[in-house]
């Protein structure tokens, strides 16, 4: 089973240095959307602070597969 690395980064780096085996691809994508969103409803005040949080999943040989960004923009409605 291919182990896939989820390191994360907003206003610093969190390398994942131990990475989880999972089945696939698409089961790596599956997981980064889950975390992602756990990690948005933890830090939900530091997200809207910060803007950026972005998390980039690499194969065992620290090739990029993808990257999710999720931004935070306030419109000038909402006095951004």
């Amino acid at each position: 089973m291919p182990r896939y690395y989820f390191h994360t980064e907003d206003s610093r780096q969190a390398p994942d240095r131990e990475g989880v085996d999972l089945p696939d691809l698409a089961a790596a994508r599956q997981e980064a959307v889950r975390a992602l969103g756990e990690m948005l409803k933890e830090r939900s005040e530091a997200f809207w602070n910060e803007g950026l949080l972005r998390m980039r999943v690499a194969d065992g040989a620290g090739l990029t597969l993808f990257l999710i960004e999720v931004n935070a923009i306030a419109a000038p409605a909402a006095g951004g």
